[in-house]
């Protein structure tokens, strides 16, 4: 942190060479011209702001941090002075100059702060006032940081397994990385459902007519169908491409590994999307009577007159709410990654072996996802009729940040993507939750490709006609699995078992579903938002100018 004397006589030299040594370091970071001059504006008010509270009676000096941290710049500006309400100072009341004028410079600089105040953090600590500016976001920080949680939980796990009692490296386990992850993924869980609900029943109030939102909805769940379904059959094409799995046949499932049972029944899908209990969908996390519930009472609240928009300020605020829990989980990822990586170093022992055993599963997981892109960006030329790398270009963002979260879990940074994609917000309002739950593609690819390998193994052998029923069989899973880490794994046992295979047969792939998990991520984000792109292209109501600004 730098310091710049100040005379107390003359206040105005110390913040004029603080204020030149932050547009110095600004410059040295080569941002765009605008956000240098936003960044170097934001500082001059918040300094100025910090000198009307300053005391300098005992410390006579401005403090001044301007730092890049994982492309994200910080400044941070501490001042001595008595500790203050940060909040009312940003008000844009009018201010009265003593010819009982409204002070111009006033009401322009309190507008200003207005207008960075969700950039802005005050403290007040040792007699300092500080507020700290968020000049510049990088959208890959958290994914920096992810990463560099990763590579430390390897080299923490590497050296206690080398240097630890074992007993010492399974209690960390079992008392704090195993808790701790399931604490995070039961939060997770209790947020995806309600998130799904209650963001679709606030887009659907957006629509000015039920024949506008048949429409709209029809489509929308048409084209996520439609894709889906080729998802899955590229994972069936690649297995009879590859014949993955010929070299696993010594492997055998974990001790204890045990598998959630599902009562999934192909026949009766189509009667189970009717709930027969308004809380039994939540309670079950059953998606699928989730999002009939919502379009249900979403449809229906415009039929109820003025109740109907008291209870939309209530499904509003309850939106507002889950997307801030959300949010908050998704800022704990990096954690929950270094704890579930560390887990597994610290109790896997054949980790590597069965990861060499299982690389020509990896490698067809990893083809198959390829050609899942593949076909993302053929739809968007073709059915779209926009440029598909502009579209990658703009979205890899998320996508990199993808691979440590989950398609749940990226739902807010999808929401803002879509914005910079020119997708209209009535849209991916609607469209973005329901691809949540609804468009999994690389689960759907995952599932297929899983069960018929493992089906092969078992001497299962499939025709035509069976291939298609597997299929038809991963795409309904895949729309009935909520988006969150885990649940491509659980679909193959399901699948698996209508197949004939043992239930032990999945423990073979439990190994390095970790890994493809994290991988299946990105793909199932891009075919929800692709999706969501040639909607809006199909509709005539997708923002050319946005989609190809700053591509």
């Amino acid at each position: 942190m730098k310091k710049f004397p100040v005379d107390p006589q003359d206040t105005q030299a110390a913040v004029n060479s603080a204020l030149e040594y932050i547009n110095e370091r600004l410059k040295s970071y080569r941002l765009k011209h605008k956000d240098e001059l936003k960044s170097s504006l934001m500082a001059e008010e918040s300094l100025l702001r910090l000198m009307e509270y300053a005391d300098f009676s005992k410390v006579r000096a401005i403090f001044v941090k301007v730092m890049r941290i994982f492309g994200t710049v910080r400044i941070k500006l501490s001042v001595p002075g008595e500790k203050f309400n940060f909040a009312e100072t940003l008000g844009v009341e009018t201010v009265l100059a003593d010819d009982g004028m409204p002070d111009t410079q006033e009401v322009i600089q309190n507008i200003v702060m207005r207008s960075f105040e969700d950039r802005l953090a005050y403290s007040h600590k040792n007699g300092r006032n500080t507020i700290t500016a968020v000049a510049v976001k990088s959208t890959l920080e958290r994914m920096y940081i992810t990463v560099a949680a990763l590579f430390a939980a390897v080299v923490i796990g590497v050296l206690m397994k080398s240097f630890a009692p074992a007993e010492l490296c399974m209690s960390v386990n079992s008392i704090f990385l195993e808790r701790f992850n399931t604490m995070y993924m039961n939060a997770l869980k209790s947020a995806v459902t309600p998130l799904v609900f209650f963001s679709i029943i606030t887009c659907l109030a957006q629509f000015g007519s039920l024949s506008e939102l048949g429409k709209t909805g029809g489509l929308v769940v048409s084209l996520f169908l439609v894709i889906t379904f080729l998802s899955s059959s590229i994972g069936a094409g690649v297995f009879m491409l590859f014949r993955p799995g010929a070299g696993i046949y010594a492997l055998t499932s974990p001790a204890g590994a045990v598998l959630p049972a599902s009562s999934f029944q192909q026949g009766d899908f189509i009667t189970s999307i009717i709930p027969s209990n308004i809380l039994a969908p939540f309670l079950n996390m059953n998606m699928i009577q989730v999002i009939f519930l919502a379009f249900a009472l979403g449809g229906s609240i415009g039929a109820i007159g003025e109740s109907g928009k008291i209870l939309l300020d209530f499904f509003e605020a309850c939106n507002k709410m889950f997307m801030a829990f959300t949010k908050a989980l998704v800022a704990l990822i990096p954690v929950t990654a270094f704890c579930a990586i560390l887990s597994t170093v610290l109790t896997s022992d054949a980790g590597a072996q069965n990861l060499l055993s299982l690389g020509g599963f990896c490698a067809a997981s990893v083809v198959g996802l390829m050609l899942v892109l593949c076909l993302d960006m053929v739809y968007v030329a073709l059915v779209g009729r926009v440029s598909p790398f502009t579209f990658i270009r703009k979205y890899s963002p998320v996508m990199i940040f993808s691979l440590t979260s989950s398609t749940a879990g990226c739902i807010p940074l999808n929401l803002e993507y879509c914005g910079k994609l020119g997708i209209p917000r009535r849209l991916y309002s609607f469209s973005v939750p329901l691809g949540a739950t609804i468009s999994l593609d690389g689960v759907a690819m995952y599932v297929s490709l899983a069960s018929l390998m493992l089906a092969e193994m078992y001497g299962i052998h499939l025709d035509f006609a069976g291939i298609a029923g597997v299929i038809v069989s991963s795409v309904i899973l895949s729309v009935s699995a909520p988006g969150i880490p885990g649940m491509g794994l659980i679909c193959v046992a399901v699948l698996t078992a209508q197949l004939g295979v043992p239930s032990e047969a999945v423990g073979m792939i439990m190994g390095v579903d970790a890994v493809l998990n994290l991988l299946r991520t990105p793909f199932n984000n891009v075919s929800a938002i692709s999706t969501s792109l040639v909607a809006s292209s199909r509709m005539g109501v997708l923002d050319l100018e946005v989609f190809n600004a700053n591509a």
